[in-house]
């Protein structure tokens, strides 16, 4: 099973196909993370697996609205039973993995508005700090691999949500900070969407240190 995940993790290219079932939000009963990856690996036609994607952070009930890919959007996803939560990882610049879907960090954060803090202004067009605006491709929008993780830190970046409003009680997330998040709430299964091989390798030695509030090692 060991070598079965190494192989499928170190693929240079991770993609998950979903097939999306929109439910409405309710309780459920816990998930039983084993019974969910045996039926992904041994699917059949009359099954539905519910996926909410980075996590679920979209929703109109007040009670789950989070940035997308954040800590709350996938302990939203496990506290009301849905079975597994995607994410999207990237690599920092010193090699911390964090929860992020673009290549940039101007989308989904505030980083834009330190931008002259951050950079001295030499070489790039900060715009006077304003916030990065991805419908124009205008302003700040640096890649997540130029960025250090103390960068994020030292400035308190925060992410934002999907009206591009910062979230105060929402900083980017490593992975390890999800893992642990996870292994103390409602199990939940992590679809980790790893788009290089680097980010790949690494991502599988931090995994393998973790294990859910069951106790099941993170790496099944």
């Amino acid at each position: 099973m060991q070598k079965y995940l190494q192989n499928t993790l170190f693929a240079s290219i991770a993609a998950i196909t979903l097939t999306c079932t929109f439910l409405p939000v309710s309780k459920a009963d816990v998930t039983s993370t084993d019974k969910v990856v045996n039926a992904l690996r041994h699917p059949y036609p009359d099954l539905r697996l519910v996926a909410a994607h980075r996590g679920l952070w979209g929703a109109k009930k007040e009670t789950y609205q989070a940035p997308e890919n954040s800590i709350r959007a996938v302990q939203n996803a496990a506290s009301i039973g849905i079975e597994m939560a995607e994410i999207d990882l990237k690599e920092m610049q010193d090699g911390t993995i964090i929860l992020m879907h673009d290549w940039n960090l101007g989308r989904t954060t505030d980083i834009s508005r330190f931008c002259i803090s951050i950079t001295g202004g030499q070489g790039v067009d900060c715009f006077n700090n304003l916030a990065f605006d991805p419908y124009n491709n205008w302003g700040w929008n640096p890649p997540v691999n130029s960025i250090l993780w103390d960068t994020l830190i030292k400035y308190d970046i925060k992410l934002t949500d999907q009206n591009f409003i910062t979230t105060p009680f929402d900083p980017p997330a490593t992975l390890d900070q999800v893992l642990q998040a996870v292994s103390t709430s409602k199990p939940i299964v992590l679809l980790l969407n790893i788009k290089d091989r680097q980010t790949a390798k690494d991502a599988w030695q931090i995994v393998k240190k973790y294990t859910n509030s069951y106790g099941t090692p993170a790496y099944k």
